[in-house]
């Protein structure tokens, strides 16, 4: 357990983790754990992880591998698994509406007992939930379980209700509401009680009216509450239109041209965030100290440990300097900079609020980009060397840039980076939305790019050179494993883009569970 403990507080900076023990006896010397079978290992680690889980919320599960088994079959090592399931307000929230079952409420209940912004808990129908749809309609959406007791002390808090309450929910929504109007309410028989249900009711405030009034009032959420809102809170519900949120639109396109003066750019990665922005945002510049602390954010995160560590592994220079800002920074827009491998890769980051003072600012716009060098491409100890063609050929491989793309999207979605660019926006963090959209551009065209082993090139399949992807928004991205298969989803249709055919089999190699490739 103390290797388990260190392994964890080692990587909770991460804010997602899976961690790898390998089972050789190095870490339990000399006891009787170290000489014990693997599945009496196994026996022992299941016995105790859920209390390990229970303190170390971001760790996703343990691995342990068997040497023995490596031996035998490097294909096929022997491996454990064992998971706590994650599930968030999100997931729920944005997930096929066969996917909410039971033990996923359970886990939700579990994992977050209290109630927040975006979710609440209902022992039964009463007057009081039509306020809550309303309430999360008129603000962020959320979720709202019905026969959950909301006392988180409660011996059993899944009571359930009778078939009646949908009827009560819906009749309740439609009479009271103004003008009338239902949220997605899904029913799931709980197996251990004859009779009795959950509701779980989905308010999604993108296709909500505008705004949704109770008795004469426009109820607004709070953090576990509900509120009124003020005059100007509800002339800006009624100046809205129910549309897909803008934040959750495709981020701008990068330019090769124009992405970084400093260098000849290679490629380009892009991710980023849009989100909305509280009163308070269309009055004030950023904040100095607000914008350090995002940079700070940034310098601890898994991308900038990453760089480091390639910059370590090929003898290459570190940067000297951590995020800085450099180019074109004003009151409401932000540049930061920090350069690695030989300041032959720059992460860039700009930060963006509408200009004019005084306005209600509608969204805040940040993007974070990795951009490469042409010069990179003469470093054939990082990337990938093509033996088969010219002398100076050369190729990045597509594990390499799966781990970009990976510790990108890890970077916008780490708690530390969430929470300062909500302390900039003025809102909670767990309104915050998360990221949209990648893109990818390449200077040559992408099947010169990358090292293509593995893939076939279709006839006659034109040229390409990088491909825009969008979000899953059924993916909560703060979990390893969905981040893991959002990544993969756009690796595949970069490959696709490019008329290359391979890409799932290349990144399903057989061996290692996804999350720890």
């Amino acid at each position: 357990m103390r290797a388990l403990n260190k392994k964890a507080n080692q990587t909770r900076a991460a804010g997602a983790a899976w961690i790898r023990l390998e089972d050789d006896g190095a870490l339990w010397p000399r006891t009787p754990f170290a000489v014990s079978s693997l599945s009496d290992k196994i026996d022992t680690l299941v016995d105790v992880l859920d209390g390990f889980f229970a303190e170390h919320r971001h760790v996703l599960g343990v691995v342990l591998t068997s040497v023995t088994g490596r031996a035998a079959d490097p294909r096929s090592p022997s491996i454990l698994c064992h998971a706590q399931l994650v599930v968030s307000t999100h997931s729920l929230f944005m997930c096929a509406a066969a996917d909410v079952t039971v033990d996923r409420v359970r886990a939700l209940v579990k994992q977050n007992p209290l109630e927040s912004l975006t979710h609440e808990y209902k022992e039964k129908y009463s007057p009081s939930l039509v306020k809550s749809v309303a309430a999360m309609a008129n603000s962020y959406g959320g979720l709202i379980v019905v026969g959950i007791n909301d006392k988180p002390d409660a011996d059993d808090r899944f009571v359930g209700v009778s078939e009646d309450a949908v009827t009560q929910v819906a009749s309740g929504c439609h009479t009271r509401l103004e003008p009338p109007w239902e949220p997605e309410i899904l029913v799931l028989p709980l197996p251990e009680k004859t009779g009795r249900y959950l509701l779980v009711i989905r308010v999604f405030s993108a296709i909500a009216p505008r705004p949704v009034l109770l008795d004469g009032a426009a109820p607004i959420r709070l953090n576990g509450r509900n509120a009124t809102a003020d005059r100007m809170r509800l002339a800006q519900l009624f100046s809205e239109v129910p549309q897909r949120a803008t934040w959750a639109a495709p981020l701008p396109v990068p330019q090769l041209a124009s992405a970084h003066s400093r260098m000849d750019a290679l490629f380009i990665l892009r991710s980023g965030l849009r989100s909305p922005v509280g009163p308070a945002a269309g009055w004030q510049p950023l904040s100095e100290r607000a914008v350090r602390d995002l940079g700070d954010a940034l310098e601890e995160s898994s991308l900038t440990q990453t760089l480091r560590g390639w910059s370590r592994d090929v003898g290459m220079t570190e940067a000297s300097r951590s995020f800085h800002r450099r180019g074109l920074n004003r009151a409401r827009r932000v540049r930061l900079v920090r350069s690695g491998l030989s300041d032959l890769v720059d992460v860039v980051l700009e930060l963006e609020l509408p200009e004019t003072y005084g306005a209600p600012a509608s969204e805040l716009t940040l993007t974070l980009d990795i951009v490469a060098a042409t010069e990179l491409r003469e470093q054939t100890n990082w990337v990938s060397s093509n033996s088969d063609a010219d002398q100076g050929s050369w190729r990045l491989s597509v594990l390499r840039l799966r781990s970009l793309v990976t510790v990108l999207l890890a970077a916008l979605v780490d708690p530390n980076v969430v929470n300062a660019v909500a302390g900039i926006a003025g809102v909670d963090p767990v309104v915050l939305p998360q990221p949209p959209s990648l893109a990818f551009r390449s200077k040559p065209d992408v099947k010169d790019l990358l090292e293509t082993e593995g893939l076939t090139s279709m006839i006659d399949r034109g040229g390409s050179h990088g491909a825009d992807a969008v979000s899953n928004p059924a993916y909560d991205l703060r979990e390893r494993r969905d981040l893991d298969a959002q990544v993969d989803d756009w690796l595949a249709q970069i490959g696709l883009d490019a008329g290359l055919l391979g890409m799932e089999r290349l990144l399903d190699q057989p061996g290692l569970p996804p999350s720890l490739r």
